[in-house]
């Protein structure tokens, strides 16, 4: 949501380069906290209500937008979209994150640590 152009279609144009790739956990100033709350709810709700957004429907966009969950079926909220809501919560009020790799790997990422995927 952040570098397929889903983070353009909620955001205002001068929050969308802050929006990062975060999800699973997050340690946080609960005063970073108390500001993000409200917009992480604000666009969890977006996200879930407005598919139009990120699904071609009636013209509403000229392709559409993967969301990152392969499960979801067109016109149907992805299930993350909590995690979208924090993302453009966040890069809304200007908290900025460090995005670490190697915590949590995927299966698609097996192989690159000797392991057939």
């Amino acid at each position: 949501g952040t570098h397929n152009g889903l983070a353009a279609q909620f955001l205002p144009p001068e929050a969308v380069p802050k929006a990062k790739p975060v999800g699973w956990y997050h340690i946080f100033h609960r005063d970073d906290l108390r500001e993000i709350a409200p917009r992480w709810l604000h666009y969890c709700g977006r996200v879930r209500t407005e598919p139009y957004r990120y699904w071609a429907m009636n013209g509403s966009i000229s392709a559409n937008i993967p969301t990152g969950d392969a499960y979801v079926k067109f016109g149907q909220a992805p299930w993350i979209a909590e995690m979208y809501g924090y993302a453009f919560g966040a890069a809304e009020v200007g908290v900025d994150h460090v995005v670490t790799h190697g915590i949590v790997a995927y299966p698609s990422e097996a192989s690159a640590w000797g392991e057939e995927p």
